[in-house]
């Protein structure tokens, strides 16, 4: 960024600040297709659910954040927790035949199988530990910090989001290893290999019915689009911040 600015004479901070929101926008823009990809195999068309979503981030981009993320917040946080508790469950009461840990430790070529790669390690600990992450650092804007009534509460909220986050890439982890060796890495039907949209539904729809499916596969869609919809809301901020410019009136968001 240094260089950059100074070849086109601009500062360094001027040009982080363009990069960033460039990134946000990017980041909303790939938010959009993959929770479409998994609400179109409950019902309607991939294109249809792009629309949709992409109208509600403009909504919650423009509102108070109290007017439409507050209210559907509550409603993703509890798919997301009834998702992981029930596959949880299910694990335990299926009970289905896991491969031993270890047997995949020596597996740390590039073994590919119809041109993916093929690594358990290092992946499955990138896997885990980017849940883990995502948890922490999904609670470190500074919106989540003025919506805290107390400093103290800052412990319990973050390390016990990136505990949660952990905890349920954990599970997801047992769930797919269940799902790869049963079926393979490819769909025999498309010749194509399993997205996670696809391992994650299909899991869903076997393991807790149709109407557990439902709240789980929300709860999948849940974490995109609450990236999805703050990413644009950060842009939004941070443009207006930079441009001085007065955010009270919706015309002007």
């Amino acid at each position: 960024p240094e260089m950059i600015g100074k070849y086109l004479g601009v500062t360094t901070k001027n040009i982080m600040l363009v990069f960033t929101v460039l990134l946000l926008v990017m980041v909303g823009a790939v938010f959009v297709y993959s929770p479409a990809e998994i609400l179109h195999s409950i019902w309607g068309s991939s294109t249809m659910w792009i629309i949709v979503i992409f109208i509600y981030y403009i909504i919650a981009t423009m509102l108070p954040i109290d007017k439409i993320i507050g209210k559907i917040y509550p409603l993703f946080a509890f798919s997301l927790l009834f998702m992981a508790l029930s596959l949880l469950v299910m694990l335990f009461i299926k009970q289905p035949q896991l491969p031993e840990f270890w047997d995949g430790m020596g597996n740390k070529g590039m073994a590919t199988i119809s041109g993916w790669a093929d690594e358990i390690f290092p992946c499955l600990f990138i896997t885990i530990a980017c849940g883990a992450i995502s948890g922490f650092h999904a609670t470190q804007s500074p919106l989540m910090a003025r919506c805290m009534e107390n400093e103290k509460y800052g412990r319990p909220i973050f390390y016990g989001a990136m505990v949660a986050e952990g905890i349920v890439a954990l599970i997801w982890a047992a769930a797919a290893t269940y799902f790869f060796q049963e079926n393979g890495i490819v769909d025999q039907l498309t010749g194509k290999a399993y997205s996670g949209a696809a391992v994650a539904t299909q899991i869903s729809k076997d393991w807790l019915g149709t109407f557990g499916s439902i709240l789980a596969i929300l709860g999948i869609v849940a974490a995109p689009i609450t990236s999805g919809d703050t990413a644009l809301r950060s842009a939004r901020l941070i443009m207006a911040d930079f441009l001085h410019f007065d955010q009270k009136k919706i015309r002007n968001r």
